[in-house]
Parts: C-alpha cells; sequence; structure tokens
C-alpha cells in the first residue's frame, strides 16, 4: 500500500500518457467515490426525515443499498484476483 499522493505523482515520473491515466483512474476512483456518495445521501435522507442514528438507519434501502453496492467492490477485487491467478 502506497500513499495516494505518491501513487498520483508516479504515472507523471514514469511518462504514462494521459489517456490511460485518466482511464484508470476512472476505472480505481469513481466506483468507489459513487458507493461512499450513495451511502453519504442515504445517510442524509435518514437524518433528514427526522431519524436518530442507530443501526437500524444501515437497513433502510437509501443506506443499504449503496452498502451493498461497496461489499460488491470489495468482492469485485478478490474474484479478479482469482480469475487472473487461472488464466
Amino acid at each position: 500500500v502506497f500513499p495516494f499522493w505518491l501513487v498520483n505523482l508516479a504515472p507523471a515520473l514514469l511518462g504514462m500518457r494521459f489517456a490511460p491515466y485518466l482511464a484508470a483512474t476512472f476505472l480505481g476512483i469513481i466506483p468507489g467515490t459513487a458507493v461512499f456518495a450513495g451511502i453519504g445521501a442515504g445517510l442524509d435522507q435518514v437524518f433528514a426525515s427526522g431519524g436518530t442514528p442507530d443501526l437500524g438507519v444501515i437497513f433502510s434501502p437509501a443506506v443499504l443499498l449503496p452498502l451493498l453496492g461497496l461489499a460488491a467492490l470489495s468482492l469485485f477485487g478478490v474474484w479478479w484476483r482469482r480469475r487472473s491467478a487461472h488464466v
């Protein structure tokens, strides 16, 4: 695991072209960002409607669906490594 600033600096130092850098950034960062934004929006909906912060909030669809997306996103890496190991 490397610091985020180093990961962003390395492509420039290694002469990576912009188009592959943009595509890799999109594939690597945007899905997680979308999931966390969805969780935040779901929590905002719950709190705006007068909900209290308890564990039941997690099971509201506005929060649960992005959490399931996060789980799927994390399992995708495991699946990809196993798939790549067999190829």
